[in-house]
């Protein structure tokens, strides 16, 4: 009896320290992976504060060029319209000054509007051409983070 009693204290103990070398390590992994996402958000935020770019006049810029009047009147005619009715002139002022919130903005807006720009392009016969113009986002250095997202929900 007493020898069944030390053997079940013996285990509770060795199940109590490889339950705290187990938590040890698990939270030291953690602990690595919250200080490595937490850097690369302050990264991802200071570049987009620092950057002289903004995604509303990149996009107002689709409408200046007479060649591309599928690319104003179907993509950046219904994010303008959605953003200018939101917005007063003077708080799309102060948007495009941030650039982290002006994406911000673009992706909502983008996001209201998908719907009518897939419809417009595809009425008009232009299947690529959507995302021909994310493309060129993209390679402009704008939403890189938000795919990453997007490839990992996959």
């Amino acid at each position: 009896m007493i020898f069944m009693e030390l053997t079940q204290i013996i285990i509770i103990i060795a199940c109590i320290i490889l339950s705290l070398m187990v938590f040890k390590f698990v939270t030291k992994i953690l602990f690595k992976l919250i200080i490595l996402l937490i850097t690369i958000i302050t990264f991802y935020m200071g570049y987009q504060y620092f950057a002289d770019r903004n995604i509303i006049d990149d996009i107002s810029k689709l409408c200046t060029k007479e060649k591309d009047p599928i690319k104003c009147s179907c993509f950046a005619k219904p994010i303008l319209n959605d953003l200018n009715s939101k917005f007063s002139k003077q708080e799309i002022k102060e948007l495009k000054e941030n650039t982290l919130k002006s994406n911000i903005e673009f992706t909502r807006a983008f996001k209201n509007v998908e719907g009518e720009i897939n419809s417009c392009f595809e009425t008009l016969g232009e299947t690529t051409l959507l995302e021909e113009i994310l493309d060129d986002i993209k390679l402009k250095g704008l939403f890189k983070v938000l795919d990453k997202q997007e490839m990992k929900s996959k």
